[in-house]
């Protein structure tokens, strides 16, 4: 699916006033291609990621997937598009303590409204994709940083989503490991042909993916 960011503005109101955060910017992510999005802590980078997954509104501009101006859409009907179309990695995994692992990456397929044997039989297949076959039924406070990383991304990719986003995946992971997560997104992300959009203050990981842009003053510069 082709990700399309024309004339984007995302403005925040502080009590010193309104803070202008992304300018203006353009981006175009191709049908199956992988992007890493660099910069400066602080720069925008999070609220770029979240606008794209429709998480958040911007001030002004369009995101177009394909051929659909997502943001034409009331809140239910992105909820619902976001659900089918995006999945997320996040750096603090989000998962839900009380929940097994196989239960964790259910919730997007039970929302989706399989019936819960449907989406149990499906999660415990990807987990078992993501190297986890053997920790379905573990918390996440009984699985290492890596580990809930990986259902995290099991999560992401339950439902085959066309665009996976990921904000600083690796961050809370030391080196070896947030290198063994990273190859895991990556290989998925080709494997499923998703195109993918990766913000990292990780160099090596920024350089094995298609297309590299710095966010800085509020747009963006390819490197």
């Amino acid at each position: 699916m082709n990700v399309r960011v024309e004339g984007l503005r995302k403005n925040f109101l502080h009590k010193s006033g309104e803070i202008e955060v992304l300018s203006g910017l353009d981006l175009s992510l191709a049908t199956g291609r992988s992007a890493a999005l660099v910069g400066a802590s602080g720069a925008g980078k999070s609220t770029l990621l979240h606008i794209i997954g429709t998480l958040e509104r911007p001030s002004s501009g369009t995101v177009w997937y394909d051929a659909v101006d997502v943001f034409r859409h009331n809140g239910v009907e992105l909820a619902r598009f976001r659900n089918e179309y995006v999945g997320f990695v996040f750096q603090a995994f989000h998962l839900l303590p009380e929940f097994t692992a196989v239960e964790n990456v259910m919730m997007p397929a039970l929302i989706h409204g399989l019936s819960r044997e449907k989406a149990r039989e499906q999660a415990g297949e990807v987990l078992t994709r993501v190297g986890l076959g053997e920790r379905l039924l573990h918390r996440p406070g009984e699985l290492s940083g890596g580990e809930q990383q990986r259902v995290a991304i099991a999560r992401a990719v339950m439902l085959c989503p066309r665009v996976l986003l990921a904000d600083e995946p690796t961050g809370n992971l030391d080196q070896r490991t947030g290198g063994e997560v990273f190859d895991l997104l990556h290989g998925l992300q080709r494997e499923r042909g998703m195109t993918m959009l990766l913000a990292t203050h990780n160099p090596r990981l920024a350089e094995q993916v298609d297309e590299v842009y710095r966010l800085e003053g509020g747009t963006l510069h390819r490197i």
